[in-house]
């Protein structure tokens, strides 16, 4: 059977890519572009899931937790304002 890797949250707050060690319904293969962006951090990797939203229709339900936390995530700094400072300033118009 082919190991089914899986999302690991450390319990220092970092997503790690691991090797599933349970029996797995689904079989899910993720490539080598995908671990590699594990591999660089947990914002990369993150980042790699949210991406693959057309590719999400048959991954595990774990995987599809995370692929909703990073673009719920990437949607909030999107609509964020910049900060300048450390501080959030309110647009001005001129």
């Amino acid at each position: 059977m082919t190991a089914t890797p899986q999302l690991v949250l450390s319990p220092h707050g970092r997503l790690l890519l691991e090797p599933s060690k349970g029996d797995e319904a689904a079989v899910f293969a993720a490539d080598e572009a995908l671990s590699q962006a594990f591999a660089e951090g947990s914002a990369r990797g993150l980042l790699a899931v949210a991406a693959r939203r057309r590719e999400a229709a048959g991954w595990p339900v774990e995987w599809m937790f995370w692929r909703e936390f990073a673009e719920a995530y990437l949607a909030i700094m999107a609509h964020a304002p910049e900060a300048a400072g450390g501080e959030a300033r309110p647009h001005r118009r001129e």
